[in-house]
């Protein structure tokens, strides 16, 4: 699937997952001024799995956005050194996540785990009032990549 298909079905999953919020008895704890960030959360995980693809979208967008999520950080703590270091680490991982295998680590449970545990401690770090509600999102995100990966597999298949 290409990352147009990606985009449509992680946000699908957003929607999916603010109808449930709303419906949960969770729902007055949640702070739903954190929503813009939940999107975009949500959508970068529906993305990352392909960060081990060197001619993806998400690869190519990748490292300006690793600057991006810099300058926001210290726009945000006026910390410039935790600023810095977060910018540099994230250029790191990318810049090794493209030496990968398409469809290896990304692509299995144990990307999936690392993906999940790197986002809440991210958002856990920086002190964010719902870290967990975050890491559902991109955790939900990256889950429906695998799926849709897989059916669209099986759709290619059935075709031949």
């Amino acid at each position: 699937m290409n990352y147009k298909g990606h985009l449509t079905v992680g946000f699908i999953c957003f929607c999916s997952l603010i109808i449930s919020l709303f419906l949960s008895p969770l729902h007055q704890t949640v702070y739903f001024k954190d929503m813009p960030l939940w999107f975009i959360v949500c959508l970068f995980g529906s993305l990352a799995p392909d960060l081990d693809h060197r001619h993806s979208k998400i690869h190519e967008w990748s490292y300006i956005g690793s600057i991006f999520c810099g300058c926001a950080i210290y726009f945000f703590t006026r910390e410039v050194y935790q600023a810095m270091i977060i910018t540099m680490l994230l250029l790191l991982i990318v810049f090794l996540l493209s030496r990968l295998k398409h469809r290896g680590i990304t692509h299995h449970a144990l990307g999936f785990i690392i993906f999940t545990i790197l986002v809440y401690m991210a958002f856990h770090l920086m002190d964010f009032t719902s870290p967990f509600i975050i890491t559902m999102f991109g955790a939900v995100g990256y889950l429906s990549h695998f799926a849709f990966d897989y059916i669209s597999s099986i759709m290619k298949s059935s075709r031949k």
